[in-house]
């Protein structure tokens, strides 16, 4: 070793290091391409079929639960709940959406 100048070890060094990130380079990739990626590509194709048929049972159970509440509802209840968001549609269309902010008090005109 003692015949070796500084710019030998450097370049020893050197080229050391870029062997071994070539390799470990070259190995990631390999196990990305075969070990990873069509792994990923599997579980993306169960995770979109999973999500297809959870959002057609979302919508199944919320028709159900929408149609069920409906028809507990009282005919009195329905209506004011009705004029409610009545109400809330003209002044989100007056007002813009300033109205969902600070609603105006309306009012109310007695009549006796």
């Amino acid at each position: 070793m003692d015949h070796l100048t500084i710019w030998h070890l450097v370049a020893l060094a050197l080229g050391t290091a870029i062997l071994t990130s070539a390799i470990l380079g070259g190995v990631g990739a390999w196990i990305y391409v075969h070990r990873i990626k069509p792994e990923k590509a599997r579980l993306e194709e169960k995770i979109a079929h999973l999500a297809g048929e959870l959002e057609g049972s979302i919508e199944r159970g919320i028709r159900r639960g929408v149609r069920k509440a409906v028809a507990e509802l009282p005919q009195n209840a329905a209506r004011q709940t009705t004029q409610s968001v009545t109400r809330m549609g003209v002044d989100l269309v007056e007002h813009g959406l300033s109205s969902l902010i600070e609603r105006p008090v309306r009012q109310r005109k007695d009549t006796k």
